[in-house]
């Protein structure tokens, strides 16, 4: 099974404490906290040295002399703070360049030599973890040779160039396109299963993880691709570059092809047409466009116009091209429901699930450090204002006044509002938390989105209860999650609160359940503390989810009235319970008038009349004059008109549930959102059918009171759009998902053998699509 690492913990801490300690439970609570937060730093040093490269000159030179690289992203300039120096000796030899900030480097510049000479470059290339090494064609690559002469040019198949530098500080510059190495991350996940798992799992967790790669190849043969024919043999390089209408191009967003005589057609993936609006082809000769006879983008779901040198993309609708991908996706769906309906026994069956979920968690939590390592800085919404609002409690313990000098930082614009302001203490953690990443790490960007990872890796890591990892197995099965996760945000805090708070409901051994379960009101009274803590904490985090708050007590009384006999001391538990989580909300609402006093509403909006945008100040807010975003029911748009072109509320809130990233959407592919809008859906039928022809009356009454929550849900998020500001941000409706993890949780022991086939099925291949939009979209083009 699982190995257990915190046992070797908790044997190193029994060393420091005394020898008739009878405080056992002690020692495991800091053995598994030390062991996730190892797991965190091991993670943490894997996603810092992503950012990392090598970069290799290979040179003759016939003086000795200095050679200096640099670095820089594409909206700076060179400078000495991202450069190194060597020491050039005579002769033939490799110099090794060690680049931090690769990840969102797009140009290097070379000054390989400080005075004139004759040179000879053999070769330039670069090496990362999570990149395919890079391998310079000498003769294309560069952008620009400054007081440089190239000596000799004896055809595109000569790798190496001889230059003349004439002047005392040539330089040449080069554009690297970085490809994800697929081939490391392979190894990475067959590292981490070895490490994870004996000898009796490790074969069925390989069969699992060469399933997982079958199932990733099926799907990334409908990736994107530039196709081009050429009309005659030629040779030369073509750059392809990808971008919306009001962006530049960006080495990120390119491919290089090499054209040579010995092929006529080339096939290249490229980002995803949902992203794209303008094509752009780039030759290092005049004359070569005119050699391709036929240039096309296909994408399933998609047709597109005539494309040339720089196209504007006509993007069409086309169902047809969906058909022939969809007929294989049904069929692999078919094939694994029936795999899993004859993997063995339930019990065998679901320990073996219990260790590939634990597994997948792992690589889940990879996934989403390499992302906070990789990814710029406010390039997720809103981040700014949340990575000062970290920043702020790493350096001070008390909440601010409104308008403090202290948080000025924090007050995002236009609408200068701050997050400190509310009653949240989710960014006190985050900040303190902070503090303790920074003695291994400077990068302050990731260390503001560290709390956050941490958390993930607390929710599967801190416990091993088998029962914990298989209900919070639908996390997996959406990457818009592991986005939450992967930046600076309270969302995430919020959502960790209720995932541990819906598994206090469902877990029969909980601490919640403990207190319940006594026979007198006030019996077991220190089981409360946990839940009425977690109460309490949700309730001045986030006020959407008040609903779930609503969704526990309105489960609470459906177990009342069908499950519990001494039905009058449980309503006082659940009394008690309430006061003590009201208790929390008060303490901090009492702080927060102590410091604040009683109109801290009326001071936010003066602060925000004052020094918000012209169309953010609250006095306009539901007139013309105002953003057109804001106030659309003042506004005289129906909430009907939400679900209609421009506004799309649904279509916008499904994309942004189930993988969709960044302030400038970067979307998955349109056949992505099909795949997984049709797993939905039979899930909800699957539901359905077992509300209405398999579960028995009480259940079926809670199949209303979830569907009637989640239906609360996902109201909440329409009316935050229509009444107060239009942002149809999947997010906004997270409160839904420990409601579902709950109602699965309850409803599971009852499944029959083809619905627990079907429900394993499509939580597969919901794990394999969230793990190709993670990887394909979020990883490869979150950058500035």
């Amino acid at each position: 099974m699982v190995r257990h690492f915190d046992l070797y913990i908790m044997h190193f801490i029994s060393l420091f404490l005394p020898k008739n300690s009878n405080t056992p439970g002690v020692g495991a609570i800091i053995a598994r906290t030390v062991s996730s937060v190892l797991v965190f730093f091991v993670f943490a040093s894997i996603g810092y040295l992503s950012t990392f490269s090598l970069l290799k000159v290979e040179m003759s030179s016939p003086i000795e002399s200095d050679i200096q690289v640099y670095w820089s992203d594409e909206s700076a300039g060179f400078s000495e703070e991202k450069s190194q120096k060597q020491a050039v000796t005579i002769g033939k030899r490799s110099y090794w360049f060690w680049v931090n900030h690769f990840n969102k480097s797009t140009h290097f510049r070379i000054d390989p030599v400080t005075a004139p000479t004759h040179l000879r470059i053999d070769a330039i290339k670069l090496y990362s973890l999570f990149y395919s090494p890079i391998d310079f064609n000498l003769l294309n690559d560069p952008v620009k040779i400054n007081d440089i002469v190239v000596a000799d040019n004896n055809g595109a198949s000569q790798h190496a160039i001889n230059i003349e530098s004439i002047a005392g500080d040539p330089q040449i510059e080069i554009r690297p396109i970085q490809l994800n190495n697929i081939w490391f991350l392979i190894v990475l996940v067959l590292v981490i299963a070895l490490v994870l798992f004996k000898g009796a799992y490790i074969k069925k967790v390989l069969v699992f993880i060469i399933g997982f790669m079958a199932l990733y190849a099926l799907l990334n043969s409908n990736t994107t691709r530039l196709i081009l024919q050429t009309a005659q043999p030629m040779s030369g390089q073509l750059k392809v570059f990808w971008r919306d209408a009001e962006q530049a191009n960006s080495y990120m967003r390119a491919r290089t092809i090499n054209i040579r005589t010995d092929q006529e057609k080339y096939v290249v993936p490229i980002g995803n047409v949902s992203n794209i609006e303008v094509l752009y082809l780039q030759p290092n000769k005049e004359n070569l466009l005119g050699q391709f006879k036929d240039i096309n983008i296909l994408e399933p779901g998609f047709s597109v116009g005539e494309l040339n040198a720089e196209t504007i993309i006509d993007k069409k609708k086309d169902f047809s091209s969906l058909i022939r991908p969809l007929i294989g996706f049904f069929v692999v769906y078919s094939v694994l429901a029936l795999i899993f309906m004859n993997i063995g026994n339930k019990n065998q069956s679901s320990y073996l699930l219990y260790a590939l979920a634990y597994f997948s968690f792992f690589i889940v939590a990879l996934l989403i450090i390499s992302l906070s390592w990789q990814a710029d800085y406010n390039i997720h919404p809103d981040e700014n204002a949340h990575i000062e609002a970290v920043h702020y409690y790493s350096h001070y313990w008390d909440p601010p006044v409104v308008g403090d000098t202290r948080s000025l930082e924090t007050y995002q614009e236009p609408w200068a509002i701050s997050r400190l302001d509310d009653l949240g203490i989710s960014y006190f953690f985050a900040g303190k938390f902070e503090n303790l990443v920074q003695l291994f790490f400077s990068n302050t960007t990731f260390t503001a989105r560290a709390f956050n990872a941490f958390l993930f890796i607390l929710l599967f890591s801190y416990s091993r209860q088998k029962r914990l990892v298989l209900f919070l197995l639908p996390l997996l099965c959406t990457p818009q999650i592991w986005y939450l996760y992967s930046y600076a945000n309270r969302d995430a805090f919020a959502l960790f609160i209720s995932l541990l708070l819906a598994w206090q409901l469902v877990n029969v051994k909980s601490s919640l359940n403990h207190f319940l379960q006594s026979s007198t009101v006030f019996g077991a009274w220190r089981y409360l503390l946990l839940p009425a803590g977690l109460l309490g904490l949700l309730s001045i985090e986030q006020t959407n989810y008040y609903l779930f708050i609503l969704f526990v007590f309105s489960f609470l009384l459906w177990r009342a009235l069908f499950f519990v006999q001494a039905k009058k001391v449980f309503i006082y538990k659940c009394l008690l319970l309430l006061c003590a989580a009201l208790l929390v909300f008060v303490v901090r609402f009492g702080l927060d008038i102590a410091i604040n006093g009683e109109d801290k509403l009326g001071q936010r909006m003066a602060y925000a009349e004052q020094h918000a945008g012209e169309q953010f100040k609250p006095s306009i807010a539901s007139t013309p004059e105002s953003y057109p975003g804001l106030r659309l029911k003042d506004k005289g748009i129906s909430l009907s008109a939400l679900f209609a072109k421009p506004w799309d509320w649904h279509k916008m809130t499904f994309k942004s549930f189930t993988g969709f990233y960044g302030y400038y959407a970067e979307y998955s592919p349109r056949w992505y959102y099909l795949y997984v809008l049709i797993v939905y859906s039979m899930l909800l039928l699957l539901a359905m059918r077992h509300a209405i022809f398999v579960a028995e009356w009480r259940y079926q009454l809670f199949t209303v009171l979830t569907g009637i929550a989640v239906a609360g849900g996902v109201l909440m998020g329409i009316l935050f759009s229509w009444l107060y500001d239009f942002q149809p941000q999947g997010r906004y409706i997270f409160p839904i998902i420990p409601i579902i993890l709950v109602y699965f949780g309850v409803i599971a022991p009852f499944w029959t053998q083809l619905e627990r086939a079907v429900v394993l099925a499509s939580a597969f291949i919901l794990i394999v699509l969230s793990v190709y939009s993670f990887n394909e979209v979020a990883l490869n083009y979150l950058f500035a």
